[in-house]
């Protein structure tokens, strides 16, 4: 993402080289397959919209955009 001039929020090696608190990495989603049962699996939570970094975020419909 640094190579495109679009580092993550808060990522002070190869961002700005400031901190800003905690990074700003989520996986919105996880799926894997079960070993034992091969279900497949599916996790999704999104980010707390009320702590650092996400609230200075806007999220909308699967996208973080900053604002």
């Amino acid at each position: 993402m640094a190579n495109i001039s679009c580092p993550c929020y808060g990522d002070v090696r190869y961002g700005n080289g400031k901190p800003r608190g905690k990074i700003a990495l989520w996986a919105y989603s996880l799926a894997f397959f079960h070993p034992v049962s091969k279900e497949r699996l599916v996790f999704k939570v999104e980010p707390p919209r009320d702590e650092a970094p996400w609230k200075y975020f806007d999220i909308n419909d699967d996208m973080l955009i900053y604002s």
